[in-house]
């Protein structure tokens, strides 16, 4: 069984600018819409530019009075010395002043969105901000395991965003999902250490995008993807050799032959990325081989 594993995001720019692949050249001009349209192009800076797990450059580009508070997350881990593989996490979550995030002549006025499968109905009507950052010392690396997400809820009070509209706005590239849940999606260019998504959330019944979110993680980065196929390609190659070895596999010989890859490459890809240069070459893309003895079979 192989799957196909991209470590690269497929992007059509131009001059580092996301462009659509269907473009019509006769358009008619949007009509305006400034929050809103000041509202895309933010977020679309805040993932850009990488700006979640900086909280001062995050509330200073949002224009907002923010308090921020850490504290260690209340998430077991197993000790190093007992075969786990982080130390410790930290989240950071933030409280959020009254600002000029809330309802607009914009937006739709306690806007229904139809729950699926139900017939529970949720109003969207408050906008609301949701902030977290989570930071995980590992055991044998000396980086951190680094996630955040910045949430904009029942933005559809603020402003209507479409998928049409964003796709001419900021380049958008709309895709179902399920559970009638679809979205329009930015993906910017991975940076050296992260990476970051922007997602537009659309429920079916609803004409507005219901929430707006950005996340950003390091296992997104550069070094990050690099790291992880060459552990994985070290990996996948071990237990082919098993297999030349040892013909005929059954489910416990699969066990074992996954063991024997976990010995000759470690059991995780941290010691790579400690490995890894600052560089911005990308990974390339390789075929995880997930049942290369055909044991599952």
């Amino acid at each position: 069984m192989m799957a196909l594993c991209c470590a690269c995001i497929g992007i059509v720019t131009w001059h580092g600018s996301a462009v659509s692949r269907s473009v019509v050249p006769d358009e008619k001009p949007l009509e305006p819409m400034p929050n809103g349209d000041s509202l895309a192009l933010l977020v679309k800076k805040i993932a850009a530019e990488g700006l979640l797990t900086d909280p001062a450059n995050l509330a200073a580009a949002l224009d907002m009075e923010v308090e921020f508070k850490t504290k260690v997350a209340d998430i077991r881990h197993t000790p190093c010395d007992q075969g786990g593989r982080e130390r410790q996490t930290t989240v950071t979550t933030a409280i959020f002043a009254p600002s000029w995030y809330r309802p607009t002549p914009e937006g739709v006025r306690d806007m229904k969105v139809p729950q699926f499968m139900s017939d529970k109905v949720y109003v969207a009507s408050t906008p609301k901000l949701f902030y977290d950052l989570y930071r995980t010392s590992l055991c044998s690396a000396a980086n951190e395991k680094v996630e955040a997400s910045l949430t904009f809820g029942d933005v559809s009070a603020y402003s209507c965003f479409t998928p049409e509209r964003l796709r001419r706005l900021i380049g958008t590239t709309y895709h179902t999902q399920h559970h009638g849940i679809s979205g329009s999606s930015y993906l910017p260019p991975p940076r050296v250490d992260d990476g970051a998504s922007l997602v537009f959330t659309f429920q079916m019944g609803a004409p507005c995008a219901v929430n707006v979110t950005i996340r950003q993680s390091t296992r997104d980065g550069l070094r990050h993807q690099r790291a992880f196929m060459k552990w994985r390609s070290c990996y996948d190659r071990a237990r082919l050799d098993y297999c030349a070895a040892h013909p005929g596999t059954t489910d416990d010989s699969k066990q074992r032959m996954d063991r024997h890859g976990l010995s000759v490459c470690g059991d995780g890809w941290d010691a790579y990325l400690d490995r890894e240069p600052f560089t911005d070459e990308p990974a390339p893309l390789y075929e995880v081989v997930d049942d290369p003895c055909g044991a599952g079979r």
